[in-house]
């Protein structure tokens, strides 16, 4: 009912125009890292305020920061690695576990809020980009909720054709882009150990020709890299604070967004970072 709702009220956005200089060479990956949509931190409780509105502000200067520092490839790819969502629906459960979770707001205006933003960076990544490459992971806090990010992009971009939203429900995604050879999930499921063999299996003959191989993936907040069978796996960090429980548990790590950027013939070349102090300076 709630993507019929949002996808029925959707006016496509009419297309804008393109930019001018681009470089086919090299592609440019954003990497959102969970989000959390929705959490909600008492500062008295956490250290730190943590809502909906703050979420969203966060994520949009990081979309600005990072699309103006990155190079103006003719393609990128925003990734958003899961949990964008920090609750699948009103119950504000844990879908796996039944575990409460500290929720800001009604579940309706969430889900409103996690379009709003995607939307924001994508109109942002349009300005810089020729065309503009969506994939949204399931994380373990959403993995019914998310699809409402797919289906209300794909309404609304409809008459944008350079605008492509990846929905394709395997948990496992991977892309190519010359010899570069990119997997993309959430890293619950399976672990991020068993991922390259995965990548190898699921990839077929592009495993063979790609000399770069990469493994991105958030759910555990903070970095991790390793190399196994020639490939980098790597974890990302998240924009948002820390709930009760995470604070309670003592778990901390440091705030960030990345963009990467492929060569199509030489792997990584630059990286460009959005620090929170930096988001919001």
């Amino acid at each position: 009912e709630t993507i019929s709702a949002f996808t029925d009220e959707i006016k496509p956005v009419k297309p804008v125009k393109s930019p001018v200089v681009t470089n086919q060479d090299i592609l440019t990956a954003y990497l959102i890292g969970d989000a959390h949509i929705g959490m909600y931190a008492w500062g008295e409780e956490t250290g730190e305020d943590f809502d909906c509105s703050i979420a969203s502000r966060d994520i949009l200067a990081a979309a600005d920061r990072l699309t103006e520092a990155a190079p103006s490839s003719n393609e990128c790819i925003v990734v958003q690695l899961g949990d964008c969502y920090h609750a699948d629906d009103s119950s504000s459960l844990t879908p796996g576990q039944h575990n409460r979770l500290d929720v800001d707001s009604r579940f309706p205006k969430v889900i409103r809020t996690g379009i709003q933003v995607m939307r924001g960076f994508i109109d942002a990544a349009l300005k810089k980009h020729k065309l503009v490459r969506v994939r949204n992971v399931a994380g373990n806090h959403d993995p019914h909720a998310y699809i409402t990010l797919n289906e209300a992009l794909k309404g609304y971009y409809s008459k944008e054709p350079r605008v492509i939203i990846e929905d394709s429900p395997k948990p496992f995604y991977f892309y190519r882009f010359g010899t570069n050879l990119i997997g993309i999930t959430h890293g619950h499921a399976p672990k991020p150990e068993k991922l390259p063999g995965l990548l190898a299996v699921s990839s077929g003959e592009d495993w063979g020709q790609c000399e770069f191989k990469y493994i991105w993936h958030g759910h555990i907040h903070n970095k991790r890299v390793f190399e196994d069978l020639g490939v980098l796996v790597e974890s990302f960090r998240t924009l948002a604070g820390k709930d009760a429980w995470h604070v309670e548990q003592g778990y901390h790590s440091g705030r960030e967004m990345q963009a990467i950027v492929l060569h199509r013939e030489w792997g990584e070349v630059e990286r460009h970072t959005a620090g929170i102090k930096a988001v919001r300076g």
